[in-house]
C-alpha cells in the first residue's frame, strides 16, 4: 500500500508537468486507455491492479547505479496497451527499475494505443506515426532527441540488463528483424522496386522473422494507418513464406479487397478455403464479393 501511495503522489506531481491527452474506449468488455497519460493514470482502478501487482513481482537483487548518470539525460517514450498482457507486466518493471536508479519520472511519456479496427495499435494523438511501432510494449529511448535504443514487446537478456547496454551506448538489437528491415526498405526504396523484388526479399529474410504472425501483424499496423499498398506488399511476402498457413492468405485476401482488387482478392480466398475447407467465414467473404461483382455487372449493363 505505501509504494501505491508513493507511485499516486509522483504520478500527480508529474501530471501537473505533462498535459494530459487520452481518451477511453471499451473494448472485450473492459475499459482502456488511448492517448497520452501519466504514470497516476495507471494507479487507478482497473489498472492499478496489475500495475501493482508486476511493480512488486520485480526483485532487483543487484542493479549498477552508476547507469543513471548515463540516463539523467535521456528521454523515453513508453507505447503500452492496457489490453496487453506484455505491457501489463513489462511497463510496471520498468517503473521499478526507474524508481530504483532514482531517476526523474517526468523523463517518461507513457503513450496508451487503440487495438481495434482503423485504430489498431495507434495513438489519440498520432505520437507513434513514423516509428515503426508494431508490439507493445515499445520503450524506445532518446538522447539529445535521437534514438539510442528500444526495447520491444519484452527484454532480449533482462529488463536491467537491456537497460544498461543502452545507457552504455551498446544497446542489443531488438525483436522483430524482419519487421525492422522491412520497415527501412519501405522508408528508403520505392514501392514499385520492391513489389518487383518480393521473392527476393522473402528469401532475405526468411531467417529473419521469428513466427508467420511477426509479419502479420505488421502488415495490419499498416493497414489501419492508411497505407494500404504497403501493406499488401508485405501480405504478399509474407505468404510466400508460409504458403500453407490459411491466416496469412486470409489476411492477404482481406488487404486485396481493401485496394479494391476483387480477382486476387477471391484468388487468395479460394487458397484459404483450399487449405481450410471449412472456414464458414471466409465461405461467406467469398460468396459477397462474387454478389457484389454480379450486382456492378448487371448495373453496367
Amino acid at each position: 500500500m505505501k509504494i501505491v501511495i508513493a507511485l499516486f503522489a509522483v504520478g500527480i506531481i508529474s501530471s501537473t508537468v505533462m498535459a494530459q491527452d487520452f481518451e477511453t474506449y471499451e473494448y472485450k468488455d473492459n475499459t482502456h486507455l488511448w492517448g497520452s497519460i501519466d504514470r497516476s493514470d495507471l494507479m487507478t482502478l482497473p489498472y492499478g491492479e496489475w500495475f501493482q501487482e508486476y511493480y512488486d513481482t520485480l526483485e532487483i537483487s543487484k542493479i549498477d547505479h552508476s547507469i543513471a548518470n548515463d540516463l539523467k539525460d535521456v528521454e523515453v517514450k513508453i507505447f503500452l496497451g492496457t489490453w496487453c498482457g506484455d505491457s501489463k507486466k513489462w511497463v510496471p518493471q520498468f517503473a521499478k527499475v526507474w524508481d530504483e536508479l532514482k531517476l526523474d519520472e517526468n523523463q517518461l511519456e507513457y503513450i496508451c494505443l487503440h487495438n481495434e479496427g482503423d485504430n489498431y495499435k495507434r495513438g489519440l494523438n498520432g505520437k507513434e506515426e513514423n516509428l515503426n511501432i508494431h508490439r507493445v510494449p515499445t520503450f524506445i529511448f532518446y538522447k539529445d532527441k535521437k534514438e539510442i535504443g528500444r526495447i520491444v514487446e519484452r527484454p532480449l537478456n533482462d529488463l536491467v540488463t537491456d537497460i544498461k547496454q543502452i545507457a552504455s551506448g551498446v544497446p542489443s538489437k531488438p525483436r522483430y528483424r524482419a519487421v525492422s528491415y522491412l520497415n527501412e526498405q519501405l522508408n528508403t526504396v520505392p514501392l514499385d522496386s520492391l513489389e518487383a523484388n518480393q521473392l527476393k526479399i522473402a528469401q532475405k529474410i526468411s531467417r529473419m522473422t521469428s513466427s508467420a504472425g511477426e509479419l502479420n501483424t505488421y502488415g495490419h499496423v499498416l493497414a489501419a494507418a492508411g497505407k494500404k499498398q504497403e501493406a499488401l506488399l508485405v501480405f504478399k511476402i509474407n505468404a510466400l513464406l508460409n504458403r500453407f498457413n490459411p491466416n496469412i492468405h486470409d489476411s492477404l485476401a482481406e488487404a486485396y479487397k481493401k485496394v479494391k482488387d476483387t480477382e486476387n482478392a477471391l484468388k487468395s480466398y479460394y487458397r484459404v478455403l483450399e487449405l481450410d475447407p471449412k472456414n464458414e467465414n471466409r465461405i461467406v467473404h467469398v460468396a459477397s464479393i462474387l454478389k457484389a461483382d454480379k450486382e456492378q455487372k448487371t448495373e453496367v449493363n
